[in-house]
């Protein structure tokens, strides 16, 4: 049931955000959909677009595509449980080292919202990707 929800989640969004996302889910079948949504290649894939349509303002559909990835990060971290979410909490202070800033006119501060969560490989403490943070 729920892959069905995520699944239509992902055949209502517009048809230049499905062509954007292409390279990711290249069939469109709902057995494609969920194949190719658990690839390591192409859940860094569909991050990167998340935090470039965060970074550009565009929020239209940014729900729809934030629960999809996160339905996939779900699944590929239990393929893979040397990953882990990055654990990030409103109120830390922001650093460059371990978070994006989507709102570059703040420099520094405290985080006031985590718009998309990073990923950590637990054995070495390295930072996969960031989180996206507002400040």
């Amino acid at each position: 049931e729920e892959e069905l929800k995520v699944y239509e989640l992902y055949k209502n969004l517009s048809e230049d955000t499905k062509s954007s996302l292409k390279g990711i889910f290249k069939d469109d079948s709902f057995k494609g959909f969920l194949a190719c949504g658990v690839q390591e290649k192409n859940i860094e894939s569909l991050w990167e677009y998340i935090t470039y349509e965060i970074i550009e303002d565009r929020v239209e559909e940014l729900e729809s595509l934030k629960t999809i990835f996160y339905f996939f990060f779900e699944r590929f971290i239990l393929a893979y449980p040397i990953y882990q979410k990055q654990a990030v909490n409103i109120g830390d202070t922001f650093d460059t080292h371990k978070y994006i800033n989507a709102n570059t006119l703040i420099p520094s501060g405290n985080i006031k919202e985590i718009l998309l969560y990073g990923w950590i490989n637990t054995k070495t403490d390295k930072i996969i990707k960031k989180s996206v943070v507002r400040l």
